[in-house]
């Protein structure tokens, strides 16, 4: 089977910055190097690979049309952003594809990879397929109606995005997806072929699973990514300042290895903020702990999102062998993962009583800790590692797996010539 020539077209950076870009750069080193560049585009920063990418063929654009003005706004604003969102669709993409089209036909490009993470991107991916005369295929992170929230599209700007991201599925050749729930959704909804991408955790990097709490008088909640379900981790500190930081006895500490951290405690707390750490040390510093906390929103807002999308901070939890607990809503992805992979607790409300309880049953059942060590090793062994994410990365792109590199120690160290960054407009 003849390796194409690839156009990755993104707005998530290949780098370590962002958990978009840390995806992208490991399925990079995966594709043979002289097979694949990539289109850039991005909100003015984080503009360019990271290092360990120099090999690669990159052109870096800046995106017309950053965000909305949202419901605050008022009338006249929501207006004059939505002019503004029409405008760049049918003028500054318009040059933007053109940039595209020729960057691409340079390399000889064969297939577009699309991420569609950015509004703008479902409209400028499915137009740089269509002049370039090429298939497509794409990956999804976030449904459409979630990503024009957090770009706080209004209304009539919303339903051009979304309409783009319906023709975008509709072009495609086959989507990565997220979840099983957005495999079934996407399929029956737009009939493209879907494809389970989940980034995985090398095997070496992945440590021996327990099978008990610690024994050492503390009871450890890890947690790790983005703290984007702000409610949830209130209602958490909340629930611990009501039992005084104490369950089963045990002086309850929670790690927190995020750049940023919200909520308010009363009286006193145990909470180690330990910044943003690399994975090996962050899958270390977990497996310190006696549960991992995982929080996904309970708002109607974010309902769709909770549904479809999956959590990528499940990977490194799992990596480190401890149970976690999920604290969302009964309908979403990680619960229907948890349905087939048992890996911990789940509570499906904001009551402390019921966070309690749960906190305490992981502290003092030897037998729920088995049982929980059991379903990660399945977990890690038949989903969340590196052979099936690589496997499922050659689906995508309608390959052998066997024509897609090797797996190296340390990302990049293949990495060979020089790469180059094209000027805007040449």
């Amino acid at each position: 089977m003849a390796v194409p020539s690839v156009l990755l077209l993104s707005g998530a950076v290949p780098s370590e910055k962002d958990v978009g870009g840390l995806i992208l750069r490991e399925l990079l080193q995966y594709y043979p190097h002289n097979h694949i560049c990539a289109a850039l585009l991005h909100y003015g920063h984080n503009r360019e690979p990271s290092a360990d990418l120099g090999w690669l063929p990159f052109i870096s654009e800046p995106l017309p049309f950053v965000i909305g003005a949202g419901w605050s706004a008022g009338l006249r604003g929501r207006i004059a952003t939505h002019c503004r969102f029409r405008h760049a669709r049918h003028f500054s993409q318009r040059r933007l594809v053109r940039r595209m089209v020729r960057f691409a036909k340079r390399h000889q490009v064969e297939l577009l990879w699309a991420v569609l993470n950015r509004p703008p991107i479902y409209h400028i991916a499915t137009e740089t397929a269509r002049q370039l005369g090429v298939p497509m295929v794409c990956t999804v992170w976030d449904p459409p109606d979630s990503v024009c929230h957090r770009h706080h599209l209004d209304r009539l700007s919303r339903n051009v995005a979304q309409r783009d991201f319906r023709r975008a599925l509709k072009t495609a050749k086959r989507c990565a997806v997220m979840s099983e729930a957005m495999r079934d959704e996407y399929a029956a909804r737009h009939g493209v072929e879907t494809v389970i991408m989940r980034q995985g955790v090398r095997p070496e990097d992945s440590l021996p699973v327990a099978t008990s709490p610690n024994d050492d008088g503390r009871f450890v909640i890890g947690f790790s990514g983005t703290m984007y379900a702000v409610r949830e981790w209130r209602a958490l500190l909340a629930a611990l300042a009501r039992v005084d930081w104490q369950i089963a006895g045990r002086e309850v500490v929670v790690r927190a290895l995020t750049t940023s951290m919200d909520g308010t405690v009363q009286g006193r707390a145990n909470i180690e903020w330990l910044g943003w750490r690399p994975m090996a040390e962050t899958i270390r510093l977990l497996a310190e702990s006696d549960v991992n906390y995982l929080p996904y929103w309970f708002d109607d807002a974010h309902r769709t999102a909770v549904r479809l999308c999956f959590p990528s901070k499940l990977s490194p939890y799992l990596a480190a062998g401890r149970p976690v607990l999920f604290h969302g809503p009964a309908e979403s992805s990680p619960r229907r993962f948890f349905e087939r992979y048992p890996v911990g607790l789940c509570v499906h409300s904001l009551d402390e009583d019921e966070m309690v309880a749960a906190l305490e049953r992981i502290a003092t059942d030897r037998a729920f800790y088995q049982h929980s060590a059991t379903a990660i090793e399945a977990a890690l062994d038949e989903e969340l590692n590196t052979d099936v994410f690589r496997a499922r990365f050659a689906e995508l792109i309608g390959i052998d797996k066997n024509d897609l590199l090797p797996v190296v120690d340390a990302p990049g160290a293949a990495a060979t010539p020089t790469g180059k960054l094209v000027a805007a407009g040449r």
